[in-house]
């Protein structure tokens, strides 16, 4: 599967430009969040990913956290809202399970993301599938989460990625970061930036 990921776009035109010039080569297409700038014109940007006729999944980042995104995107066909989320996805026979987590700044500590890393693995060995995990604050320790000054990211992300190791983490928040790759054990983490990646799982 071809998955077409961006984050932080921030309602740039040019960068939803770009994206809409890969949506041809992507299966699906997935958001990391801060596709407004601090919830400015939601609506409007939501219905043009919606026009692109591909299932999008997003989650909102901490530019989306005043408004309740699940139901700003129920009249929209092809936008599903993932956070604290997981979502069963077939395609051409093989399973996908997608989880979202979104919302955060520069927290290091997030307890309740263990409650869900929970809820996932028990989800996930009911029925083995590739895992992708959507978040919009990137792990710490990182490629994704270095600034000059230091890692920035969520020690508890990073703590289980290393553990649960799901096959692919969707990030972004660090706009230094737009296009930096790493892994955490078997993990691939990937920030795809605000002009769109395509990524092959």
């Amino acid at each position: 599967m071809k998955i077409l990921a961006f984050t932080d776009s921030h309602g740039s035109r040019q960068a939803m430009r770009k994206i809409k010039e890969k949506i041809a080569q992507a299966d699906i297409i997935i958001c990391a969040g801060d596709f407004t700038s601090w919830g400015n014109n939601a609506e409007v940007i939501l219905n043009e990913m919606n026009s692109w006729g591909k299932q999008v999944f997003i989650i909102p980042g901490n530019h989306e956290e005043q408004f309740d995104l699940k139901d700003l995107c129920l009249p929209f066909n092809h936008i599903t809202e993932i956070d604290r989320a997981l979502l069963e996805h077939e395609h051409k026979g093989k399973r996908y399970i997608f989880a979202g987590y979104g919302g955060g700044g520069f927290s290091h500590e997030t307890p309740l993301f263990e409650v869900f890393a929970r809820k996932l693995k028990t989800f996930v060995a009911k029925s083995p599938a590739k895992q992708v995990l959507v978040l919009h604050q990137p792990p710490f320790g990182t490629a994704a989460d270095f600034l000059p000054y230091g890692h920035v990211g969520n020690e508890t992300f990073s703590n289980v990625i290393a553990r649960d190791q799901p096959d692919l983490v969707l990030c972004g928040h660090i706009h230094e970061c737009f296009g930096e790759e790493d892994h955490l054990g078997k993990s691939r983490i990937v920030n795809p930036g605000p002009e769109g990646k395509i990524i092959e799982l």
